[in-house]
């Protein structure tokens, strides 16, 4: 069905970029680009794109018939827009055979996924080495001291025992991607015995699937790992024996989803290598490859849309394509293929990670057979919305034992960022949404939706920046909506939760504990349906290895733990049953008056103070609820907006008020992941726009740098707006270079504004930066990184408050089973600086200007400093000689009467090279 939308905001769209002639047509009836709109909250999953697809005809899901429709839309939205057609492959043309095959007993650690980099050990050849060491002499591992052995059978005993103790090798792997790190063989085998000691080689036993193509007669075959539960696995984890036992489906390997964990669980394993399938390139410059199964039964051609797929659809098809197997015949048997080998299809777990959580997540959308799904830092075109970016953020979260995420969040895996110049992951139809996010006529949101109110649990890493964490977590809330809306207990309204937490881009055995409690209450448990988490894990160290103190949670949405709260304003949208409500408020300033606003459907709204007060709108509109704060009832906390109201079910959604010190703490970073562009950034939200964007002027240019409002990362602009501060593109310094750069010059940006402080301006300057045009502008990026400005003065925890869980650490766990109380810090200590200088101003008016004079009591750095002011948007700035004052001019005009200035100074540093370690207020009448 075709949908025509009139051009919205065309004056915008029309300068941007069309990537291909594809991207002016129409996709099979479906409205070209061009006539879709530009829209930059996440979108509504609750209204139809087309509103002919609605069986009441009114364009907004009211009842579960509307909902499957609904369903219908979002699948072909997504074929047709963004990852390509996903074959509807009959059951008739899928065959398995089971089959036993060798191969050498290795296990891969570090590296990226486990494969890039990654050191490779031969399981069976390092027992032999443990054995033969402790022939030789003794081997420590932690504080235990095993051997000598005086007979092998001695050292093989011995070795048993070191194993199962956390034996472990030391391993550095190959750079880029290498990481350094020790080898515990026993996460791997799980604890092991005399009698299954790890041999050189090992059997495998897989199934084997065929899939024919009937149009063309084409076939084509892959191989699906199977780890089965042994019988006493079975009857141990059961309680009685199973004939078949429900498994889980991990494409491309995701760690503590292991044989060991899940077996020993009596739980069954299937993996399958997903390159098989479909190649993962990105390397656009020698042409994308897209030879594998998938291309060999339904050949790729960009120009026929059942035949432009990408990778992250024929991964996700594969997964399906295992499930109906299973359910198949067996060749040469009378049972289907899921008797033979005693895994049961009909109770199945969907999870793969990174790359191949996009993967999984997929799979659960559109296979409703997975009962499930458990992606793991799926990030960027997959769990990421779209839409909700914090590129250039510092946050303010508790990193007291976690201090490398005190740092600038760099790039965020939009689609834009996702396709780069090319990527297998997506047909090249997808071309035309790069630049151009906001037009994707889906959101993540809607992909999470399909699996409700099936489980859904995933996990995000902190640390990992490109999985952009933040609007991760706002996808999930946002469809928490639908969950609620569609499930009809509620366990199902509550089948969803993300776990922000520590992590190197890991999927670890404390994060399987709750996957496993969630396959438990699925699978084995009857009447009882609480969560029952174990804590399998109680001697793992460190973030890596430990698992929490067993726990019992009533839904799974009580596994939610993210420290940061999400910007309602992108879920401005709600179920019909539900009141709307959402802030632009993000932050305030602690001890200022504050006016916030609320828009909602419902008949009033209260703002609830952090001690519990409940404050009344000051007036109250349409829609907009307006409040008021005065300076004292602004304090530090977490502030709630609530709805009032009986026709429709409650909302609340949630901000916090923050000190003016933690609102200008800023820092500057080298960019992300081998792409060397440069960013500042700031812990608030700019309130620049492409209409109103911040100056950067550079060095002694008397016109602004270049900047673009999109996300591309390699473009020949000088700069790029970010939510939360500035990207210098490596461009700009292959320019400056080669025009002669000297460091003493500085990066000025002018006309800045937060959205947290609305009534401020802000200069902002920054010197001691270098250029060079070598490795295409990239050399010497690393020396633009630098600390960030001061610590936080309060931890801001968000929605966790407490953050992160307790306890973190073996070390925490010991305490607390000695009795002892564990807390966390509610602020770090204070930043330590040796810089002392004072600053005292005055004002004064004449006919044409204000004169603002800042008077310091020692010499300062004339390129370092930032001050911001509450009267005027535009001054000039200049120094004295000797860097002891600095002037202010504001044209007259621009002051409408006002004879109070109010002054924020940061940034200052001393000629020794220290930093101010805060902002300083000045309030001056004139």
């Amino acid at each position: 069905m075709k949908r025509f939308f009139p051009l919205l905001l065309a004056a915008i769209i029309g300068l941007l970029p069309l990537m291909s002639a594809c991207a002016e047509a129409p996709l099979d009836g479906y409205p070209g680009i061009d006539e879709l709109p530009a829209i930059d909250t996440i979108n509504n999953p609750f209204e139809f794109f087309d509103v002919k697809n609605d069986p009441n005809g009114d364009g907004v899901v009211t009842d579960i018939t509307e909902w499957e429709a609904r369903r219908t839309e979002i699948r072909d939205l997504i074929q047709h827009y963004w990852l390509g057609y996903r074959w509807e492959t009959a059951a008739e043309d899928v065959s398995g055979k089971y089959e036993i095959v060798y191969e050498d007993n290795t296990a891969s650690y570090g590296g990226f996924y486990g494969i890039w980099g990654a050191c490779v050990f031969n399981l069976g050849d390092e027992f032999r080495k443990l054995s033969s060491a402790l022939l030789e002499g003794e081997v420590t591992v932690g504080d235990k001291t095993f051997g000598p052995a005086s007979t092998k059978a001695e050292a093989k005993q011995l070795a048993i025992e070191a194993w199962n103790a956390g034996y472990s090798v030391h391993y550095i792997g190959e750079p880029p991607w290498g990481t350094e790190g020790d080898a515990v063989f026993v996460n791997t085998t799980g604890a092991i015995t005399a009698e299954t000691i790890p041999a050189r080689v090992r059997p495998v036993y897989q199934a084997v699937i065929t899939i024919t193509n009937p149009e063309t007669g084409a076939k084509a075959s892959f191989a699906a790992k199977l780890n089965v539960p042994t019988d006493a696995q079975i009857l141990a984890a059961w309680g009685e024996e199973k004939e078949q036992v429900p498994f889980v489906i991990d494409i491309g390997g995701t760690s503590a989803f292991s044989a060991a964990n899940l077996n020993g669980q009596g739980y069954g394993l299937v993996t399958f290598k997903a390159t098989d399938i479909y190649p993962d390139d990105s390397n656009a410059d020698d042409g994308i490859d897209r030879a594998g199964v998938y291309t060999a039964l339904y050949p790729y051609d960009a120009n026929d849309y059942k035949h432009a797929s990408g990778a992250l659809m024929a991964w996700s098809w594969a997964a399906s394509q295992i499930v109906t197997a299973l359910e198949n015949p067996a060749e040469g048997t009378s049972l289907t293929l899921g008797e033979l080998v005693r895994l049961d299809p009909a109770k199945t777990v969907i999870t793969g990670h990174s790359r191949y959580g996009k993967a999984a997540m997929f799979t659960a959308a559109f296979d409703d057979r997975i009962s499930i799904c458990v992606p793991s830092e799926c990030g960027g075109s997959g769990i990421q919305s779209y839409r909700y970016k914090v590129e250039g953020k510092i946050f303010n979260f508790n990193t007291s034992a976690y201090a490398k995420a005190d740092r600038v969040y760099g790039k965020t895996e939009v689609p834009t960022v996702s396709y780069g110049k090319g990527n297998s992951w997506f047909p090249e139809t997808a071309a035309m949404f790069v630049a151009r996010d906001n037009q994707i006529p889906f959101d993540p949101v809607e992909i999470i939706a399909l699996v409700a109110p099936r489980p859904f649990f995933t996990v995000s890493g902190i640390d990992t920046h490109w999985l952009g964490n933040e609007g991760a977590v706002a996808s999930m809330v946002a469809a928490e909506e639908v969950y609620d809306f569609v499930g009809t207990t509620e366990i199902e309204k509550n089948n969803i939760a993300v776990r922000a937490r520590q992590s190197d881009h890991v999927f670890y055995p404390r994060d399987f504990c709750f996957a496993l409690a969630i396959m438990d209450r699925e699978f084995k448990q009857t009447d009882d349906k609480l969560l029952h988490v174990k804590d399998l894990f109680p001697e793992g160290t460190g973030i890596s290895g430990m698992s929490y103190p067993a726990a019992d949670y009533a839904t799974i949405s009580e596994l939610n733990d993210y420290p940061f709260d999400i910007n309602s304003s992108y879920i401005p949208w709600s179920a019909e049953s539900k009141y709307t409500l959402w802030t632009a408020q993000e932050t305030f300033l602690t001890n200022h008056n504050v006016t916030i606003t609320a828009h909602s459907d419902a008949p009033d709204v209260v703002l609830v103070l952090p001690n519990g007060t409940e404050i009344a709108a000051a007036s109250h509109e349409g829609d907009v609820f307006t409040f008021t704060l005065t300076a004292e009832q602004s304090v530090y906390g977490r502030y709630e907006l609530r709805t009032v109201g009986t026709d429709k079910a409650a909302h609340s959604v949630y901000f916090s008020a923050v000190s003016l010190a933690d609102a200008l703490r800023h820092g500057t970073t080298k960019g992300d992941e081998g792409e060397e562009n440069r960013v500042l950034g700031f812990a608030s939200r700019l309130a620049n726009t492409k209409e109103n964007p911040p100056l950067v002027y550079i060095g002694s240019e008397t016109e602004p740098a270049s900047m673009i409002f999109t996300p591309e990362r390699v473009v020949p602009e000088d700069t790029s707006l970010l939510e939360y501060g500035i990207l210098f593109h490596d461009a700009l310094f292959i320019r400056i270079a080669n025009a002669g750069w000297d460091a003493s010059q500085t990066f000025k940006v002018k006309n800045l504004k937060f959205v947290s402080m609305p009534e401020y301006t802000f200069e902002f300057s920054m010197a001691d930066i270098a250029a060079s045009a070598e490795n295409n502008g990239k050399q010497d990026a690393a020396l633009f990184t630098k600390p960030i400005s001061w610590n936080a003065e309060r931890y801001n925890n968000g929605f966790s408050q407490v953050w992160p869980a307790i306890p973190d650490t073996l070390e925490e766990r010991q305490a607390l089973e000695r009795g002892e109380t564990i807390t966390r810090p509610e602020a770090p200590e204070k930043t330590v600086t040796a810089f002392d200088a004072t600053v005292s101003g005055e004002a004064a008016l004449s006919d044409t200007a204000l004169t603002i004079t800042l008077t310091f009591s020692e010499a300062l750095r004339t390129g370092e400093y930032a001050v911001g002011m509450d009267i005027a948007e535009a001054w000039e700035t200049a120094w004295n000689a000797d860097g002891t004052q600095m002037t202010l001019t504001v044209p007259a005009d621009a002051l409408n009467g006002q004879h109070t200035v109010n002054l924020i100074i940061f940034r200052l540093m001393d000629t020794d090279g220290n930093l101010i370690g805060g902002p300083v207020e000045l309030h001056l009448d004139f």
